[in-house]
C-alpha cells in the first residue's frame, strides 16, 4: 500500500483494514506464503497514518500455531505491529495437504495429520510441540488484546497466568502501580 493507494482508502471511505503479514520474523516469512513483506508492511503502515488511519481501524493478522514456532517469535511480531500503530490480530495455523508447509506440518504434529483430517483442526494447535501449553498460549492472547489496547479485565479469570511482560504503560483498570497490566511486567516489553 503506497501513499496514493493510502489516500485512495481514506478517502473511499474504509473504515477497517486488515494487513495479512503473518510473520514479522524475516527468515521464516520466505518459507510461508506471505502476502507482504517486512519492509512492505513498515510502508504501508506508515502511508496509512499518514493518511489517517489510526490503531482503532488498522489491524495485522499474524499466524501462530506454525510447525516449528517459537513462541517468542509471535511476541516479536507482536511487538512489530503494535510498534507500527496497527493492532495485532492472533489467526490460528491450520494445516492444509497439498499447501507448501504440509510436509514441515506432517513432521511437527503430534498427530497423524494424513491419518485423520480432524488432526488438521487448528483449535487442537497440531504443529506445536509437546511442550505446547494452553496457559502460554492465553498469556499470548493476552498480551496481544494489551498491544491493540482491547485488554479488560473481565476477560481474563484474575489469576496469574505466566510471567510475561507486555511492556505497554496504561492507567485504568487493571492497572497496577507501574501502570502495568497485572503478570505480564518482567520479560518481553511489547
Amino acid at each position: 500500500i503506497d501513499r496514493p493507494m493510502a489516500r485512495l482508502l481514506a478517502r473511499a471511505g474504509f473504515h477497517t483494514l486488515r494487513l495479512g503479514l503473518e510473520t514479522a520474523v524475516r527468515s521464516k516469512q520466505e518459507a510461508y506464503d506471505h502476502k507482504v513483506n517486512l519492509d512492505e508492511f513498515v510502508s504501508a503502515a506508515g502511508n496509512l497514518r499518514e493518511a489517517g488511519f489510526t490503531p482503532q481501524t488498522m489491524g495485522a493478522y499474524l499466524l501462530i500455531g506454525l510447525p516449528g514456532q517459537p513462541m517468542d517469535s509471535v511476541v516479536e511480531s507482536i511487538r512489530l505491529v503494535k510498534n507500527q500503530g496497527i493492532q495485532p490480530i492472533l489467526a490460528y495455523y491450520t494445516p492444509i495437504p497439498h499447501t507448501q508447509l504440509w510436509p514441515e506440518a506432517v513432521e511437527a504434529s503430534r498427530y497423524d495429520l494424513e491419518a485423520d483430517p480432524v488432526f488438521s483442526n487448528n483449535a487442537i494447535f497440531p504443529c506445536q510441540p509437546d511442550s505446547f501449553s494452553w496457559e502460554r498460549l492465553s498469556a499470548l492472547k493476552k498480551t496481544t488484546r494489551i498491544a491493540a489496547g482491547n485488554y479488560r479485565p473481565s476477560l481474563d479469570p484474575g489469576r496469574e497466568l505466566l510471567n510475561y511482560d507486555s511492556g505497554l504503560a496504561s492507567t485504568g483498570p487493571g492497572s497496577n502501580a507501574n501502570g502495568r497490566h497485572g503478570p505480564f511486567t518482567a520479560a518481553y516489553g511489547i
